[in-house]
Parts: C-alpha cells; structure tokens; sequence
C-alpha cells in the first residue's frame, strides 16, 4: 500500500505560517484578524489579542503583500455552489478554491484512507492562511495560479526566527531570508519535502491552489494521523502551527463548513 512520507518537522520550520484569526467562532465565518498591522488596502485586519492562550512558539502575522506575478485571465471569486453540498455561510470560498480543497482531500484519501481528510479541515486552514488565495483582492485563475504571490515577512529574526535563504529566492523572491509562500503559507523548506503538483502542470508551486492545498493534505496526513481520532486532528493542526487559539479557530471554521452541508 503507498503511503505518505513521514517527516519530523520542528515548530520552527513549520509553525510560521500566516496565522490569520476569526472574529466570530459561529456558524457565520468571521472577519478575519492578525497579530501586526495590516497595510491600507487590508483595512478590514486588525490585532488580536495577545494575551490569548498559545501553545508553544507560534508567530503570527500577516503576508507582506508584495512580489506581483504576472496577470492573466482570472477567475471572479465567487462563492461555493452546492457541487460538494456547501450552501448558507460557507458561501464565500471562491469556487478555484473549493474545487482545489475537494480534489485535495480525495488525493489524499485515495493513497492514503486510513487518514479520514476532510476538505473541510483543508478550507479552514485556507481561511486562516490566506482567505482561500484572496487575502488583498487577490484573484485566482482557473489553472489554480494566483494575481499576486502571498508572501509572509522575512525570517530575519525579532520577533521571528532565523531562517536562511533555502530556494535561492526562486519562491519568496529573496536570496537572504526565507518567507513563507503562498496560500497555504509553505517556508521553502517545507515545501522542499512537502511540496505536490496538485494541477498536472509538471510544476509543483507554492502559489498555485491546488499545488499548495495537495501539499497541506498531505502533510497533515503525514506521520500516520488518523484524522478521525481527535487526538490526531489535534497534532496535525497543532503541527501546521503550534498555537490553541489557531487550532480552535481551525476547527471551529472547519465544523461550520460541516454545518452547512447537513453533517
């Protein structure tokens, strides 16, 4: 039986990724919020909380909105139909999005059963990271591309760790420092080991949809996880990024997608 790779990867390496935070835990799927101050065009993202209980080290912060990729004909964000069975506030995930967290999950599935991935627990990791691709009026194309990479601060250390340039720049666009990239919000390092071709193209990018939505399913399917067991479910979005208030609000994102379809 094929099986996922299994990988230990430190707190460091893949706990810094965007961790984007909702203002309501409801049904409704909140606005969402960041730890540092959000630029003009991202008025809607202001700080959390820091005193809300964390689990480890985890970093917070929003992607710098930076380095342009070139534009193309674009899909108009729109919100998710009932193709998967998604109806009422679930509506909002743009329909390249949704598509790329289905096919995800069944990928996953499909080589790997035991790990019970559901798209739902990949589209509330999308919300978070990056408002499934859209973060900044960004627009995702039909091929699964993105108008503008999503690229996180550097790792310069401060208030982030240290992480040298691994990619020569080819992602993050910087030959000194790693950033983490994309979506899914992938540090070269990771994406390294971790990193798919989710739409057949024969590149596998850390800004595509669905190169980046394959990639996160199968890293929380790593290490043998049974995402049917709550403690798996636990490790493996704790291992995305090591914080509670992430983890809960992962979840809560995740069940109200649930809600939505009759679950």
């Amino acid at each position: 039986m094929r099986t996922f790779d299994s990988y230990a990867v430190s707190l460091c390496q893949h706990g810094l990724r965007t961790a984007l935070f909702l203002t309501s835990l409801t049904a409704a799927v909140g606005t969402l919020l960041a730890h540092n101050t959000a630029r003009a065009s991202d008025s809607t993202l202001v700080p959390i909380d820091p005193k809300a209980p964390l689990y480890g080290s985890p970093v917070i912060s929003l992607p710098d909105l930076k380095h342009r990729t070139p534009a193309s004909a674009s899909d108009t964000p729109r919100s998710g139909n009932d193709k998967h069975g998604l109806q009422g506030s679930a509506a909002g995930i743009p329909v390249i999005a949704l598509e790329a967290y289905f096919r995800a999950a069944a990928r996953a599935n499909a080589i790997l059963p035991s790990c019970h991935l559901s798209w739902e627990l990949i589209a509330g990791i999308g919300k978070l990271e990056s408002s499934h691709g859209i973060i900044g009026g960004r627009r995702l194309h039909p091929d699964g591309s993105i108008s503008r990479s999503i690229l996180g601060p550097q790792l310069a250390g401060g208030k982030f760790a240290v992480i040298r340039d691994t990619d020569g720049g080819r992602w993050d666009g910087d030959t000194e420092y790693d950033r983490a990239v994309g979506p899914a919000q992938f540090i070269p390092a990771t994406w390294k080991h971790f990193g798919r071709d989710g739409n057949g193209d024969g590149v596998k990018d850390p800004n595509n949809m669905y190169d980046s939505t394959l990639s996160a399913a199968h890293y929380l399917c790593s290490d043998g996880r049974d995402l049917n067991k709550p403690s798996d479910l636990d490790k493996a979005v704790l291992a995305y990024n090591p914080s509670r208030a992430y983890v809960s609000s992962v979840l809560a994102v995740m069940r109200s997608y649930q809600r939505d379809k009759g679950l």
